[in-house]
């Protein structure tokens, strides 16, 4: 075992300074945060319920800012995103829609998509920033990425295992549907099928295998 050390108090922890950071970081986001100038809809959001959209898209101020500990799950997703679109280029697959900064390794999305539509004499933005494209035996279809933590990762797997993937990811996870069938749909990307590729963030595998 280590040795128990008395930390005196003028001493700043790292962590401590860097989340002191992210909650300013917040709070100046949220000092900064204007209405959208249209009614935007995007595809990420059509599980969400009814009140949360219109609260998300009615213009209407948030409480307050989201705070360090939570700012860091959308920057964490797209580390996991973009590492395993490179290990997908890089082994041949055929993806597309993407731009790839082998410098930085970083992947930028090249179907950033908007188009207006009319509903209830309302006119409102599709807003779409899908993960990319991936043609297979040359059919062109929707790539999909999600990470997810390691019990979920380990329960869809099991649902694999058994032929009952989409079974359960219909039960459990309709937003994961929703949200495809939207980018498919005609109105953004008019695409066959979608193409979902699911990412242990425990330890970043990815895909689903058989026991054999």
């Amino acid at each position: 075992m280590l040795p128990y050390v008395q930390v005196e108090e003028d001493i700043v922890d790292p962590i401590t300074m860097t989340y002191k950071y992210l909650d300013r970081r917040e709070e100046e986001r949220f000092e900064a945060w204007k209405p959208r100038p249209e009614p935007r809809f995007n595809p990420s959001s059509i599980a969400q319920c009814s009140r949360r959209i219109w609260y998300d898209h009615s213009g209407t101020e948030p409480d307050g800012p989201v705070g360090g500990f939570l700012s860091q799950y959308g920057p964490s997703g797209d580390f996991y995103h973009d590492h395993v679109r490179f290990e997908m280029r890089d082994a041949g697959c055929d993806l597309r829609g993407l731009q790839f900064d082998d410098k930085t390794r970083t992947v930028k999305e090249a179907d950033a998509l908007k188009k207006k539509i009319i509903h209830n004499d309302q006119e409102i933005i599709l807003s779409g920033r899908g993960d990319g494209r991936i043609a297979i035996d040359g059919v062109e279809g929707y790539l999909e990425l999600k990470s997810v933590d390691a019990f979920k990762y380990r329960w869809m797997e099991d649902a694999y295992q058994k032929g009952k993937l989409l079974e359960y990811i219909n039960d459990k996870y309709k937003s994961y549907i929703w949200q495809s069938n939207m980018m498919m749909s005609p109105e953004m990307l008019d695409l066959p099928f979608t193409y979902l590729v699911v990412i242990n963030r425990s330890n970043c595998q990815f895909g689903f295998s058989n026991k054999d």
